[in-house]
């Protein structure tokens, strides 16, 4: 296994894990799991892309734990899995589901 950021969203690719980084002068990077369609799970802004790198893959395990990236990836980040929570809650960090969507068949129907 590799620490590689290539090769991490690479793995979240394949694994169908959403995600995007966009860059800013001013922010430097966002990293969003997650998108318009399917909801967005975790935001946040970081300095270095490594760093957003390793944001997207600790919320994919979170978020998707029975995923092919998180049994692949999750002995690597097992153990910081409880201080996420803490380190999450004191910088600020957006990490629960943001957005959920309905289905677009599902729109406008209510159950009865």
């Amino acid at each position: 296994m590799t620490n590689d950021p290539i090769s991490i969203l690479s793995d979240l690719y394949t694994s169908e894990i959403n995600w995007r980084i966009a860059t800013s002068w001013e922010t430097g990077f966002r990293a969003t799991l997650g998108d318009g369609s399917d909801g967005i799970f975790a935001q946040s802004d970081f300095r270095t892309m490594e760093e957003a790198v390793d944001f997207l893959a600790k919320h994919a395990i979170r978020f998707f734990p029975n995923s092919t990236f998180a049994n692949k990836h999750s002995a690597r980040y097992y153990s910081q899995e409880q201080e996420l929570i803490v380190e999450e809650e004191a910088a600020g960090v957006t990490a629960s589901p943001l957005i959920q969507l309905e289905p677009a068949g599902d729109k406008g129907q209510r159950a009865g």
